[in-house]
């Protein structure tokens, strides 16, 4: 395989087992001190397609794609309102909600069942917001990302991989501004 059409990076650390991620549309493959990326780049060829024309696909949509315009003020009563009325759905109870910019998620949920939304979903489409708060209200129910989590996550949403599609070019969207 010719890697030089890929763009990626990589890192050495102190690890024992190397690892592929895609941080914000870019590859690193992260390995142990001394390891070469090559045999790794090989064994994932086509996993790494495939992410690569996912990713292209949606860096492709999010031109197309139009931002929201709402005030703090707006954006964080209509958190309010989801985040009570999806866990009172899934009658759970959320600890507290908390807004912040984060670099690398729409939101993040702590063991003791705080949400932390990144400032930047405001732009988003309220469907996609209430697809995030859904998502991470449903982790007070199932931590990890397994098949009992998008079990749940399909209840409501039948192909949470779309939602997921349309987050991602957002993602590119809001880069690019």
């Amino acid at each position: 395989m010719d890697f030089s059409k890929f763009s990626y990076e990589v890192i050495h650390r102190k690890i024992k087992y190397s690892r592929l991620e895609f941080t914000s549309g870019r590859l690193q493959v992260i390995l142990p001190q001394g390891q070469s990326e090559i045999p790794l780049l090989t064994k994932y060829q086509k996993w790494i397609e495939s992410k690569y024309n996912y990713i292209n696909q949606c860096k492709g949509d999010a031109k197309n794609l139009t931002l929201q315009e709402r005030t703090d003020s707006d954006f964080k009563y209509l958190i309010q309102k989801l985040v009570n009325r999806i866990s009172d759905e899934l009658q759970v109870k959320i600890n507290k909600f908390f807004f912040r910019k984060m670099k690398t998620k729409w939101a993040s949920i702590s063991s003791h069942n705080n949400i932390t939304f990144n400032t930047i979903m405001s732009k988003l489409p309220e469907e996609l917001m209430e697809y995030i708060v859904y998502h991470e209200v449903v982790h007070i129910l199932e931590r990890k990302h397994n098949n009992k989590f998008w079990d749940i996550i399909r209840k409501r949403y039948e192909e949470p991989s779309k939602h997921e599609s349309q987050l991602l070019a957002y993602w590119f969207a809001m880069s690019s501004c």
